[in-house]
């Protein structure tokens, strides 16, 4: 991945944001289950969404990070 790539964010298959490869996301979820993912943009290489599963508790912050997986998936990990 070049580092000039932009991915959208999506939260329960809703693009919620905009970030740069290796930037990170930060933003307010209701309580409960929800599918995070992230996809390349204009015209991703690959089109696949890798899902990361969180369970959001009420007052808890929670950042994700883009980055590929090493297999040229973009996939959202927790942020340091």
């Amino acid at each position: 991945m070049g580092k000039f790539v932009i991915v959208h964010v999506y939260v329960d298959d809703v693009v919620v944001g905009t970030i740069a490869y290796g930037g990170t996301y930060e933003g307010l979820l209701k309580p409960g289950h929800h599918v995070l993912s992230v996809l390349a943009t204009p015209r991703p290489k690959w089109p696949e969404r890798p899902p990361t599963i969180v369970d959001v508790r009420s007052g808890r912050t929670y950042r994700f990070t883009a980055m590929g997986n090493g297999r040229g998936n973009l996939i959202l990990r927790p942020a340091d």
